[in-house]
Formats: structure tokens, sequence, C-alpha cells
């Protein structure tokens, strides 16, 4: 019976996610009571959703890129308005990227219903806070409006669970077609499969070489099926150099 794994390396670490699917044939057993309903589908869509952008996050950015919401002194009339402020805005910073000799890189969303329009941005640092700030224009932005995002993986899955959430009624009422919008330069994410011809895998598995397990889950697949999520983090190059000494 065999069971699939799913490997994605990032700068730094990988996350490696074992799990049994139909597709390889066998017998396989699922949790009592599943049941597939349109609820559990968006469920498993919005999950999809925030892993891609996690892994897009990890691929692209690092600690001390700096996450920016931008406000409104004066409220734009509509939502295609303030998309055409934030536009203007990419543009500007595009521009003083260049100047410095460096490509701007960023993720964005809008949120608008149920509280004042803003908008999310995480950019690759290049800029100083100040010139951030002095680039909007359309508020005064605090030092809370700008801040440095952490780099870690947790860091990245928070991230991404927040900007798919805000921008779900944005989504569904058609003013953005897209969970996110993210600038056409980002690397895609580097994901492997291979197929494991085994019954079972270790309940906690052993690190790869240059590697340390930091956290490991045995869960169920959406389908119902066992399921195991491996977290490992790149051992740095100092501590290499130091075991090698012992």
């Amino acid at each position: 019976m065999p069971y699939r794994k799913r490997i994605f390396t990032y700068p730094g670490g990988r996350v490696e996610e074992k799990y049994y699917t139909c597709r390889l044939g066998g017998k396989k057993t699922r949790i009592k009571n599943f049941n597939k309903t349109p609820e559990a589908v968006a469920k498993v869509n919005a999950r999809r959703a925030v892993r891609h952008l996690k892994e897009l996050i990890l691929t692209n950015f690092k600690q001390g890129d700096q996450y920016i919401t931008l406000t409104y002194a004066k409220e734009p009339k509509d939502y295609e308005e303030a998309i055409r402020y934030l536009t203007n805005y990419i543009k500007r910073l595009r521009r003083r990227y260049q100047k410095a000799g460096q490509e701007l890189r960023y993720i964005y969303t809008t949120e608008y219903r149920g509280k004042r329009i803003h908008h999310h941005i995480l950019v690759n640092k290049v800029l100083e806070q100040q010139e951030l700030r002095n680039a909007w224009g359309h508020s005064k932005l605090s030092a809370y409006d700008i801040i440095e995002y952490q780099g870690e993986e947790r860091d990245a899955k928070k991230l991404s669970a927040y900007f798919t959430k805000e921008s779900n009624i944005t989504v569904r009422e058609g003013k953005q077609k897209v969970r996110y919008v993210a600038s056409r330069n980002l690397k895609k994410p580097e994901v492997r499969y291979q197929t494991i011809q085994s019954k079972k895998w270790r309940e906690r598995p052993t690190a790869k070489k240059g590697f340390t397990l930091i956290d490991v889950t045995n869960t169920y697949t959406e389908w119902g099926y066992p399921m195991q999520i491996a977290r490992y983090v790149e051992i740095p190059k100092e501590k290499k150099r130091g075991r090698k000494n012992e």
C-alpha cells in the first residue's frame, strides 16, 4: 500500500507531507463518519490557498522584510479608486527600488467590507520605513503600520492565513479575482513528489543531514486518510563547522 510524499523546500527549511491517496490504489482506512460535504470542500480549498501563499512567502521573503498596512485619512469614493491609489503607490516604490539598484517584490490584498478600506502589503526590504511612509501620502502611517516580517515558517503561515481570510469577501463579491495579488517576479515554490512503496511511516521521522526536526503532526487528510506533516529547519553553517571540530 504505497503513499505519497510531498516535499517543499525553501531557504532555511523544508516541510514534508506524507499521505495516502486513492490514486495509488490499495486498501486504505478512512476515519469514521467522514462526509464530503460542500462545506468540507470549501474548507479544503481555503487550506490549500493558505498553504500555497505560505510557500510563496517562504520562498521569496526573509526576516527583516516589511509588512505594511496602508490606511486612508480620507475614505476613497469606492473600491476602484482605492486600487488606483495602491497601484500608484507600488509604481512609486518600484521606481525608488530601481534607483537603489534593487527589484521590488510584493504580495498584497485589500479589505473593504465591514470596516474602513485598507490594504495589506508585504515587500522585500530596500527602503527605510520613513521612505515607505513618504511614498504613500494618503494618511500618516504609524509605527504599527509598518512592521518587520520575522521570516519563520509559523510567521509565513500566520500571515498567509490572515491575507486569505481578509480577502474572502473581496473575492466573493468579484472585486478581486484572486485572494491576493503578487508581483510577477516572485520565484515559484520548490515542490516535488515521491511515491513510497511502504505500508506505513514512522511516527517521528529522522531528520535529513543538515536539518533539525522542529515539529511533526500525525493527522488526517481532508478526505479522511492518515497524514503526517513534518517541519525541518536547516542547521546554521557555523554550527555545522563546530560539529566537525568536536
